[in-house]
């Protein structure tokens, strides 16, 4: 029993010939999708509005994906964007997405990495599982990782992957573009081409 029109999370419509099509109920694939990853809250329904970023949130929503294959949110120079939003805006995104009948993955970068050093070690998984994934990819708190060679060169790879193949990718980092070349410039090499939006507005967090 849902609070909508659907059958068990599918929609059945009947077409011109007779036959009956089903197709997934978007609004309990984006309601699934945020009990999956714990952050039923963040909607573009729930976003509190911020001046300072009002254009940069016009910006990601009328992204398709198509072109430029990449949106990246990260810090001005020499600063951080903690509190800044970034997690709720990258997650509401998702969610529109799937609405609009799409598919999403979303990986908090830190769990990425770690799953991916003990999948490797078992040899269960693949970098292109990640990288070759068709639809959209949501990399959350790029930089939040360690800092090593191998985590370089998986980022590297999975980035690159998706950049060959224009594939959706959206990023959040709280680094800026210095540190980003820092930690990885040939990824950012690559996210270059798509859109960069600085994502700096008040601690939201440190608010009382």
């Amino acid at each position: 029993m849902t609070d909508h029109e659907c059958s068990n999370g599918w929609l059945f419509e009947s077409s011109g010939d007779g036959q009956q099509r089903a197709r997934r109920c978007p609004k309990c694939a984006s309601r699934a999708f945020l009990q999956r990853i714990g952050r039923e809250d963040c909607t573009w329904k729930t976003w509190e509005e911020m001046p300072a970023l009002a254009d940069q949130v016009a910006l990601l929503r009328e992204w398709k994906g198509k072109f430029p294959w990449s949106v990246l949110l990260r810090a001005e120079k020499a600063q951080s964007n903690f509190g800044a939003g970034k997690t709720h805006a990258v997650i509401a995104t998702a969610v529109e997405w799937i609405e609009r009948g799409r598919d999403v993955q979303y990986w908090f970068v830190p769990d990425l990495v770690d799953q991916c050093r003990h999948a490797i070690a078992d040899n269960s998984m693949n970098l292109t599982t990640f990288g070759e994934y068709k639809h959209l990819v949501v990399f959350d708190d790029l930089g939040a990782e360690a800092r090593t060679d191998w985590t370089r060169e998986l980022i590297d790879r999975v980035l690159d992957l998706r950049y060959r193949r224009s594939l959706p990718t959206l990023i959040a980092s709280n680094l800026d573009l210095v540190s980003l070349e820092d930690r990885y410039p040939r990824a950012l090499s690559r996210m270059c081409e798509g859109l960069r939006l600085v994502w700096n507005a008040p601690d939201r967090r440190r608010e009382f």
